[in-house]
């Protein structure tokens, strides 16, 4: 299997298919209007900032308001249609980037690509590659940030090769002034960076006809290696197979899924058999045969073979490892479908590899180290892809550069 990603749009606002009245109004499409719309003056026929750009559905009551104010912009000015939709590429959304730049002042109006240095092959290959510029809010990744930098994580000692296009054929020239990040190579669409020194830098992308650079943030990451530790959850006839197979295949494919993007990868750590489990100080003996029931919460334990995720951390003997709680015979009490969960707070997870159901043996605990690391998942509208995706899917591998923050370096 082999997964392109397509380019995106760094800065500049198109859209692919019409907004509002009669249009098809998709979610990325909204923010792009949305955004234009909130950043006009009311002089000019703008929103001002009156639209909710994390709210993207599509409902006819969600779209009452962006309908009306499209048609307070189209009625400001003459020479457009007064049909309360935004084509692509027409005059109505032309007339927007005009009045959008005119009170940012300029700069932000380049249909700007950047594409990804390769595609993704299998689980395996991805390239760090931001396919949304995402905001953090609370513990979740659940709202756009449609006018900060793109990133690309650029691993220290190696490259990145960078394709961007102006609009129109527009001439694109590169410029960066920072010891983190060296230039290699450069032609008239292309540069090749190498990371020298962990930290942020900026390349500035100068495009033919534009007031001001646009900034395409450069996250320079050293290579780092986290331990997993695997902890058999009673003695059952396979624990020590089980053990040594879950190791080697969740460090094998975790390693290549999380080198690629944060430069990070893992070890194979210590491996052992518990047999009891200490909870409301009193020891739960695990009999193998039957049942564990895994409480998320706090609630009253009800089973003579149940106790909560948060009494697992007792077991933890590496702080500095992820500690991976395993056995055929777990079951998550909310959700018999769920395969595993992580704590951040304890850098641990349990996981069953033979739950019912779970799409991939290999996603699955790559999602939760994630949470174990500490990564929120990712909420936004069109997030298909992203590791951290709570949906988890076989085709979850991408971590979105913007999330590396959360990442230890």
């Amino acid at each position: 299997m082999v997964i392109n990603l397509k380019p995106i749009n760094v800065i500049g606002f198109s859209i692919a298919e019409s907004v509002g009245l009669k249009g098809s109004s998709q979610p990325d499409d909204i923010f792009v209007i949305k955004t234009l719309l909130n950043g006009i003056a009311p002089q000019d026929g703008g929103a001002d900032g009156t639209l909710d750009i994390n709210d993207l559905t599509n409902t006819p009551e969600a779209m009452e308001p962006v309908i009306d104010a499209i048609l307070v912009f189209q009625n400001a000015h003459t020479g457009l249609l007064h049909d309360g939709r935004v084509d692509p590429e027409k005059n109505t959304i032309k007339r927007m980037r005009l009045m959008f730049n005119r009170r940012k002042g300029g700069g932000l109006d380049v249909n700007l690509t950047i594409t990804p240095d390769g595609p993704i092959f299998g689980p395996c290959d991805a390239r760090g590659f931001s396919a949304a510029r995402l905001r953090l809010v609370g513990d979740e990744w659940s709202a756009f940030d449609g006018l900060a930098p793109v990133r690309q994580m650029v691993p220290i000692g190696k490259t990145r090769k960078l394709k961007l296009k102006g609009t129109n054929g527009a001439a694109v020239g590169f410029a960066l002034e920072s010891p983190k990040v060296e230039i290699l190579e450069r032609t008239s669409d292309t540069v090749t960076v190498i990371g020298r020194l962990e930290g942020d830098a900026d390349l500035s992308v100068i495009v033919e006809g534009q007031r001001g650079p646009i900034p395409v943030r450069l996250q320079v990451r050293k290579a780092s290696s986290i331990p997993i530790d695997v902890v058999h959850l009673g003695r059952a006839t396979l624990a020590n197979g089980l053990m040594i197979a879950t190791q080697r295949a969740v460090t094998s494919v975790v390693s290549r899924i999380y080198d690629n993007q944060a430069n990070l990868t893992f070890t194979s750590g210590t491996s052992r058999i518990v047999d009891a489990v200490t909870t409301e100080g009193r020891a739960v003996p695990i009999d193998p045969n039957k049942k564990l029931s895994i409480r998320s919460g706090f609630g009253p334990l009800t089973t003579a073979q149940e106790f909560r995720f948060d009494d697992l951390k007792s077991l933890v003997t590496n702080r500095a490892a992820i500690t991976m709680f395993i056995s055929t015979q777990i079951i998550d009490d909310e959700d018999s479908n769920v395969a595993g969960r992580g704590d951040p707070g304890n850098r641990m997870l349990w996981f069953n590899p033979a739950t019912p159901g779970s799409v991939n043996t290999n996603i699955v605990p790559a999602h939760e180290i994630g949470h174990a690391l500490g990564l929120g998942h990712i909420t936004t509208k069109n997030n298909t892809g992203f590791l951290m995706n709570p949906t988890v899917q076989l085709n979850n591998i991408i971590i979105p550069c913007e999330t590396l923050v959360q990442l230890p370096s």
